[in-house]
């Protein structure tokens, strides 16, 4: 699995622990947007 996967997968994760109503499609679409920003969702 490539990091830049890994970072993506860990992002999605992080937006659903927020409890968002949204896809998890839509989830990995923002998460690869700032894949190198993640310290924003925490």
């Amino acid at each position: 699995m490539e990091i830049s996967r890994v970072a993506t997968v860990a992002g999605v994760e992080i937006l659903r622990q927020r409890q968002l109503k949204d896809s998890v499609p839509d989830l990995r679409w923002v998460s690869e947007r700032i894949q190198r920003y993640v310290f924003l969702l925490t």
